[in-house]
């Protein structure tokens, strides 16, 4: 996720990317960030491509998890503050 200014107005771009591969899976514009946002965002992928691991790399660690918990989803966040073991044993539920 990523903020944009398009114009005079700012908007978060949400771009899901299949690790291994490196595939877009989905993009979607929001001029928000919440835990709402992120659980339709999360529930589109689910809905296109079953229930999987999610990670984020954009360092808002509030609604993640919040969301993540509502759709009964494994979790990790990456952030530049955290430290942790390997990417195998950082999946949270």
């Amino acid at each position: 996720m990523k903020l944009i200014k398009i114009g005079s107005k700012y908007i978060w771009l949400w771009v899901a990317i299949e690790p291994d591969h490196r595939q877009i899976l989905h993009i979607d514009i929001s001029f928000e960030r919440s835990m709402l946002i992120v659980e339709r965002f999360i529930a589109s992928l689910i809905n296109t491509y079953g229930n999987h691991p999610v990670s984020t790399t954009d360092g808002g660690t509030w609604y993640l998890p919040q969301a993540c918990r509502f759709l009964k989803l494994k979790y990790r966040l990456h952030s530049s503050l955290k430290r942790k073991a390997p990417w195998k044993d950082q999946f949270n539920t």
